[in-house]
């Protein structure tokens, strides 16, 4: 009776082990297809690494990184492919050049790609940028590593399959091939699984955005229907703050601060309707040109908290 009921057993395990590597083999090759040939490598390493990712899913503490893990793996182009591209000598070259002067902004700006699947960029702790370290403190920032079709960075696609990256959820303004509309778009950073490097994605690339507008890099003008664009520019006039534009346009005098790094960034700076808004109020924030102190944006915010309540009394 043990005997027969050993075998019942056993041949029940191996009838389930031969439908779950037949639902990887089917999930590998539907999602495959949908690559472009040089990018979907040997059927035998995606099954391994499809197997291998549903393992691993198991000790990914993020629930959204966990949820879409072994999809993720499923769709991502092959190992064959990332070393075989690679990072360039063009890439590697912008990296060391002109990392602080727009290059998160133009890598995706230039970046053909008509599938909007997730860019993916690695965090780096030491970027090879040639510059002088500050208390020989290395800088740290993100290398576009491609999208998730066509990554070219060994390192990145790696990370991801090792569980170590999260994912940002609309942070990155991209437009439609299609509509030519914008729209908020997920990306991938790999390297890391602290959720705050979204955060600090978003405000590099905002600084990039910023530097290109002041005509930094190859780009002459930024498309006044860019998510980012209808960013107040003030420059401060005596105890007061002025406003001079959006980044979209602003005089050249102020740029030529933005150049210089002679301005600051806020994040938020109040509720207001913007060229872009369509007519609501908005939460945006504001480029102070000439001023290199964060405190700067305690005055602006305030300040014009206090205008509010001026006009309120008035009302």
């Amino acid at each position: 009776m043990a005997t027969v009921a050993g075998k019942v057993i056993g041949g029940a395990c191996a009838i389930a082990a031969s439908v779950s590597i037949g639902g990887v083999l089917l999930g590998v090759r539907s999602k495959a297809s949908q690559l472009e040939p040089e990018q979907r490598g040997s059927l035998k390493s995606r099954i391994q690494e499809t197997v291998l990712a549903t393992i691993k899913r198991r000790e990914i503490m993020d629930k959204s990184v966990k949820a879409q893990h072994v999809d993720l793996v499923l769709t991502m182009s092959s190992r064959d492919y990332s070393e075989n591209a690679g990072l360039s000598k063009k890439e590697l070259s912008k990296i060391n050049t002109s990392y602080f002067a727009g290059y998160l902004f133009e890598t995706v700006e230039t970046y053909e790609s008509s599938t909007h699947r997730p860019h993916v960029f690695r965090f780096t702790p030491n970027l090879p940028v040639c510059l002088p370290k500050i208390d020989d403190v290395p800088y740290q920032g993100f290398v576009f590593s491609g999208d998730t079709s066509r990554i070219h960075d060994s390192d990145a696609r790696q990370q991801i399959l090792d569980g170590n990256y999260v994912r940002c959820s609309s942070v990155l303004p991209r437009k439609d091939s299609r509509s030519y509309d914008y729209r908020d778009e997920e990306v991938i950073i790999a390297g890391t699984t602290d959720c705050g490097k979204c955060q600090d994605f978003g405000k590099g690339y905002f600084k990039d955005f910023i530097m290109a507008s002041a005509g930094m890099g190859r780009r002459t003008s930024i498309d006044p229907k860019f998510p980012l664009s209808d960013t107040p520019v003030l420059e401060i006039e005596g105890d007061k703050f002025k406003k001079v534009g959006d980044l979209a346009e602003f005089p050249e005098s102020t740029k030529e601060k933005v150049r210089l790094m002679q301005y600051t960034l806020c994040p938020f700076y109040s509720l207001q309707k913007t060229r872009l808004s369509d007519g609501r109020y908005n939460e945006v924030g504001a480029v102070v040109a000439g001023a290199e102190n964060s405190k700067v944006c305690e005055a602006l915010h305030f300040g014009h908290i206090r205008e509010l309540i001026s006009a309120q009394k008035k009302s």
